[in-house]
């Protein structure tokens, strides 16, 4: 069913965003060699500018669909995951990275914090249509169930990651952790694309 296939992918978006919740500190002062305050400043900028973006992604995803919507916030998400990998590498001021970063991310989010349960609703309605059964509660109760699994498998993988190391000396684990949400994002992305959505 192609609903398992969005379940999927929100359970890969859940793993990365709990990535982030747990990482910025990481990433903020080991890959980003910030002072650690920069991890809140942020995590305030991504919250303000998504926030901000909530009523144009909503008119934006009607025009272009939400299924657009979604597959841009995955690969987007991604990248910025894949900036944080090779950050040390770049070769501009550090706060002007964190703060781009934090711009950018509030695309992702604020699509993410709109659309699944939008397209949850459309599952809804598809069903309804299809076979005349209406299982909201169903479908809304897997899909948080689906946001549990997701952040609880976060919390047990994000810190064995971290083994491969966390220090000034081997950020590896530090960038093992953003390769791996990238890799979520990837195949939360190639899951998504099998979303088709419903004929208004």
């Amino acid at each position: 069913m192609a609903v398992l296939g969005v379940l999927l992918s929100f359970l890969l978006y859940w793993l990365a965003l709990t990535f982030v919740q747990l990482g910025i500190g990481f990433y903020t002062t080991l890959l980003l060699e910030l002072d650690k305050s920069m991890a809140f400043v942020f995590s305030l900028l991504s919250f303000m500018a998504s926030f901000a973006l909530y009523f144009p992604i909503s008119i934006i995803a009607r025009k272009l669909g939400k299924r657009r919507m979604m597959l841009l916030a995955y690969l987007i998400f991604g990248l910025i995951f894949s900036v944080l990998i090779f950050v040390k590498n770049i070769p501009l001021p550090k706060e002007w990275i964190l703060y781009g970063l934090a711009v950018v991310a509030a695309l992702p989010l604020a699509t993410f914090g709109i659309l699944p349960n939008a397209i949850i609703g459309d599952e809804v309605e598809r069903e309804e249509r299809a076979n005349g059964r209406q299982l909201a509660g169903m479908f809304f109760g897997v899909s948080a169930f689906t946001m549990k699994v997701g952040i609880s498998l976060a919390n047990l993988v994000f810190p064995s990651l971290l083994l491969v190391g966390k220090s000034s000396n081997n950020p590896a684990g530090v960038q093992l952790t953003a390769a791996a949400a990238l890799l979520f994002c990837l195949a939360g992305w190639l899951a998504f694309r099998r979303y088709q959505e419903l004929d208004v």
